[in-house]
């Protein structure tokens, strides 16, 4: 299991809080690997190693990953003129 409690400070209070962590190092099929590295939701020892079989489950599944975003399309300048021109006339 890779699950872990880790102590923290916090920057600004300089206090120490203890969080369960979760490091799960996955090898991809096609030889990447993967690693993440996440705070548990629910803090406690069960919940992290629960927290971590969701992580795995999700790697296998391909699930975990975000799909691409959407590449919005940028107007060229033969696109632009005649909107700018008028633009431009109407406005000056």
């Amino acid at each position: 299991m890779s699950v872990r409690r880790m102590k923290r400070r916090d920057p600004r209070t300089g206090a120490v809080t203890e969080r369960w962590f979760v490091d799960v190092d996955f090898e991809l099929a096609d030889g990447k690997r993967e690693r993440v590295r996440k705070v548990s939701p629910v803090q406690t020892r069960r919940g992290a190693e629960e927290f971590e079989r969701q992580v795995r489950q999700a790697l296998l599944d391909g699930s975990w990953f975000k799909p691409a975003e959407e590449v919005k399309e940028v107007p060229i300048f033969d696109g632009f003129k005649d909107r700018f021109l008028t633009y431009s006339e109407v406005n000056n």
